[in-house]
């Protein structure tokens, strides 16, 4: 009896220490107290001269002192020695795909907020929330749950926020912008042109109203640049639709987009159509004598363009073979490795084995329309448009060392100066998603984001480079990466298509279609459990005022709860797994299971999985090995998405 006492003890100790454990890398910007940066020469982001010898205070989170070097603080002040060194504001990427494995690479790269493209679904939800309130560690997210088009190839099965919602009515656009800023929303964001122009319209003056920025990739056929900028339009990624709008009356016709459908439960084949030319090769067209009417209209309408070169015109740069030792180095960390996925390290250093711009048929077009679109944005700049630095991080470029790449061919291939390279990467961003009151340059009241520089970036922007320490939110980085970076992030993903409640439902409805038989399996042996699959899971409460964040999330310290799972091929041997952990279940018939997850297990906020699982011999190898797709359970910070109060950033 006293041994199994000790037993159960023991397990208590051991559950209580794994559920309890605070984030180990919090403390990195939770430390409280002043902090003084003594010395250095201050470029403050808003263009003016630089300033030497200065001192700036921090307390909490916000600068609320500027003054000179040796001035008098408080003696409990942490202090850093900043002589001979350049202080610039915390650097912004303006087009990200983030997820939570890019967050140390980024901030070692001196980048401390990011412009996303609104992907990450309910799970990013909290993430924003966890993010600004100091509970996880990563760059100062501006986006949205989810972004809007007017076409996909849906099953209908979907989160309405799985990384993207079809709009079609104006009034579905307001409503769908109402609802996505009660959930946090910096952005509103439409994913192509093809919306119709009251759709994006109404989108956008919903999100003016709430003060919050507008994003479009314009490039058509319905709406291209000059129509986005009409709308209300504050953000062009890529800076879509401007190479169709200045080409000469030369380039031949463009082929038609084809849509292409594609019912729930087919395989998709290749697109219809012809396929489309590279925007290098449209670029290539440019008629200079169409630049400055279309110039004179963008920066009349205050629009912010976002080229991406490093992702656009991979291979053509001046720096290309520096990136790739760069890249290798940096993805050569042993603590990063740890966690970065595989194919996401992979992925990016195979973007140098065979460019598509440097292949001999493509070269010389490609690298004329490089040039083009080069000679575009420098004559913007001057002309007082704001262009901004982003990467399109994630896929084509390296999130964090990605940023400095683009500064470089900014400052490098299309000739800005480093003044004007600062500023797209600090100043600008901050102004064009309306927080500049807040972030984007280094004033008193605003939040302490700043990197000190080993050397002058208005020398060389190389220098951004040479990070002596970056402070973020009030609190300087170690600099370092570590081994459980990612796993500090209770929302955090793999990604790379959003973080969706249930994985993998397209193909899960194709072996529903090849297993599925209301639990008969033609020509399987007697004994053997055909693959099963999860459609939805519903929590059946209502813990916030969005219905759909209640079918999938609940709050942190709830109640037992009884999760409904349905799907198919669900058994008397079926076992059920919550974050690899067997529970207990209620069978109410193949298609459906009422999973009992006790209260223990919802007391600490994160993203869990939930798998059904056939016991073995696999009916057949070839659509899986018993094991279900994978759903995610969200359970979200006691304080998240409180009932009827707005989502307002602290």
């Amino acid at each position: 009896m006293r041994k199994s006492s000790y037993l159960v003890l023991a397990f208590v100790v051991v559950f209580f220490v794994y559920w309890a454990t605070p984030n180990p890398l919090a403390g990195q910007a939770q430390q409280s107290g002043t902090l003084v940066i003594d010395g250095g020469t201050l470029i403050d982001g808003n263009g003016g001269a630089p300033v030497r010898d200065v001192q700036i205070v921090v307390q909490a989170n916000h600068i609320t002192k500027i003054g000179k070097k040796g001035d008098a603080h408080s003696p409990d002040a942490q202090v850093l020695q900043a002589d001979g060194k350049f202080i610039v504001p915390g650097l912004w990427d303006s087009q990200l795909n983030f997820y939570s494995y890019q967050g140390e690479a980024l901030m070692n790269s001196g980048v401390t907020s990011f412009i996303g493209i609104g992907d990450d679904g309910e799970a990013g939800v909290f993430m924003h929330e966890g993010i600004l309130k100091g509970r996880i560690l990563a760059p100062r997210p501006f986006d949205a749950p989810v972004h809007f088009q007017e076409f996909a190839n849906l099953n209908g099965l979907e989160s309405p926020y799985q990384q993207l919602h079809v709009l079609t009515t104006p009034d579905e656009a307001r409503e769908w912008t109402r609802r996505i800023i009660a959930l946090g929303a910096d952005i509103v964001s439409f994913q192509n042109g093809r919306a119709p122009n009251d759709v994006v319209r109404a989108a956008f003056e919903e999100a003016h109203k709430a003060g919050k920025a507008t994003i479009i990739r314009s490039g058509g056929p319905e709406i291209l640049t000059k129509k986005a900028a009409d709308l209300g339009a504050d953000i062009i990624p890529h800076s879509l639709g401007v190479a169709i709008e200045v080409a000469s009356g030369k380039m031949p016709p463009l082929p038609p987009i084809i849509r292409q459908v594609v019912k729930p439960g087919e395989v998709a084949g290749m697109p219809p159509g012809v396929q489309q030319p590279d925007e290098l090769e449209i670029r290539s067209w440019m008629d200079e004598a169409k630049v400055p009417g279309e110039i004179k209209y963008l920066v009349d309408h205050h629009v912010n363009l976002v080229p991406t070169f490093i992702e656009k015109a991979m291979g053509l740069q001046s720096g290309w073979q520096r990136f790739e030792e760069e890249d290798r180095l940096t993805l050569g960390n042993e603590a990063l490795q740890v966690y970065y996925p595989e194919e996401r390290r992979l992925t990016l250093l195979a973007n140098y084995a065979d460019p598509l711009h440097l292949r001999p048929r493509n070269h010389d077009v490609h690298e004329k329309g490089y040039r083009n679109a080069l000679l575009f944005h420098k004559m913007y700049i001057d002309a007082g448009g704001h262009v901004l630095a982003g990467t399109d991080g994630g896929n084509n470029a390296f999130p964090g060392p990605g940023l400095h790449h683009e500064l470089e061919i900014l400052a490098n291939d299309a000739k800005f100066t480093p003044m004007q390279v600062i500023q797209a990467t600090t100043k600008w961003p901050a102004e064009a998603v309306k927080h500049e009151k807040e972030v984007g340059t280094v004033e008193v009241g605003k939040y302490a984001d700043m990197v000190i520089l080993n050397a002058d970036p208005l020398q060389d922007i190389q220098n951004l480079k040479k990070i002596a320490k970056v402070i973020y939110n009030g609190k300087p980085l170690d600099g370092k990466y570590h081994p459980w970076y990612n796993a500090s992030n209770p929302f955090g993903g793999s990604g790379f298509a959003g973080l969706p409640p249930i994985e993998n439902l397209g193909f899960t409805l194709i072996v529903k279609t090849a297993n599925y038989r209301e639990g008969r399996v033609a020509g399987v042996a007697p004994g053997r459990l055909p693959q099963p699959g999860i459609e939805s899971i519903d929590t059946q409460r209502h813990d916030f005022d969005d219905d759909q964040m209640s079918k999938v999330a609940v709050r942190e310290g709830g109640p037992t709860l009884r999760l409904k799972i349905t799907g198919f091929n669900f058994f008397d041997r079926t076992q059920v797994y919550f974050d690899n952990m067997p529970i207990p279940y209620e069978l109410r018939g193949i298609t459906e299971i009422d999973a009992i997850i006790d209260e223990a297990y919802l007391r600490k906020p994160g993203r869990y999985s939930i798998q059904v699982k056939n016991p073995p011999p696999a009916a057949n190898l070839n659509w899986g090995d018993g094991t279900s797709n994978t759903a995610w359970l969200l359970v979200s910070y006691k304080d998240s998405l409180p009932k009827k109060v707005s989502q307002a950033r602290r």
